[in-house]
């Protein structure tokens, strides 16, 4: 009887267990990329880098979004003076969001979020004419660094 009452006892466990790993896997988390790119040589930030992200060989780009860098008050001001081309969305709070790949602003800031799984895996890109592709795992990003600075190599005059 007690042996009987023991696997009983472990087999539900072991049940839970499964269980709550597989809810854990399933769940969503928000990873925020906060950088600053700049040029490696000169050191002056770069306008207008194209900022994306990779799991696998898929963009993320249709359900990912950047937080605007500058307050909600700002932005509408820009919106009524020049329009809405790059369909900043209101979210009710102080700041704006846009649909990602995105691009850097005038002082080389970024500030991109977007869903991942658990245990994410993808790639950071960012582009700019003129300068050789920059790609980083998101292990290798020095997540308590503040701006994060993502330096762009120019291309050399020989490719």
């Amino acid at each position: 009887m007690a042996w009987n009452n023991t696997v009983k006892r472990v087999i539900s466990r072991f049940v839970v267990f499964i269980c709550i790993m597989l809810l854990m896997y399933s769940c969503d988390n928000i990873d925020n990329i906060d950088g600053l790119v700049i040029d490696d040589v000169t050191k002056e930030p770069i306008d207008s880098a194209l900022v994306y992200v990779k799991f696998k060989d898929k963009v993320l780009d249709s359900f990912s979004f950047v937080q605007d860098s500058i307050n909600k008050t700002q932005r509408e001001a820009l919106i009524k003076k020049n329009g809405n081309d790059p369909n900043w969305i209101d979210t009710g709070f102080d700041k704006m969001v846009q649909r990602i790949p995105s691009l850097t602003d005038s002082n080389g800031k970024f500030d991109i979020a977007f869903t991942t799984g658990a245990f994410p895996n993808y790639i950071l890109y960012l582009e700019k004419s003129g300068y050789e592709t920059f790609e980083i795992k998101n292990k290798q990003i020095n997540w308590n660094e503040r701006p994060k600075i993502f330096r762009l190599k120019r291309k050399s005059e020989a490719q």
